[in-house]
């Protein structure tokens, strides 16, 4: 078994000189630049978010009017339709209305 108590207490690792005054800046920058980076990809995200809420809605307003243009047209070939049924009608009545008076 070793005896820890007996062991040679030489410095087996050296730290370059300042390191320790430097330590509180260098940790404090990089946590600086992790809360801006966090900061950024939430800026980023709320961004994305409203870019899609923006496009979806003016999609679906757009495919709204797009129905809405349809059911006009439609609606309007429906009237010219009965119009033209009714015309055929008034002059079929009235050709016959001709030929019972003759």
């Amino acid at each position: 078994m070793i005896d820890i108590e007996n062991l040679d207490r030489k410095e087996h690792y050296e730290v370059p000189e300042g390191y320790f005054d430097q330590l509180p800046s260098r940790v404090m920058t990089t946590i600086r630049k992790q809360k801006t980076a966090r900061r950024n990809t939430f800026v980023l995200s709320a961004a994305a978010v409203a870019l899609l809420a923006i496009a979806s809605t003016l999609f679906f307003n757009y495919r709204k009017e797009e129905k809405i243009q349809q059911q006009i047209v439609i609606q309007a070939q429906e009237e010219k339709e009965l119009e033209e049924q009714l015309i055929d009608y008034y002059n079929t009545e009235l050709a016959q209305m001709d030929y019972y008076n003759f």
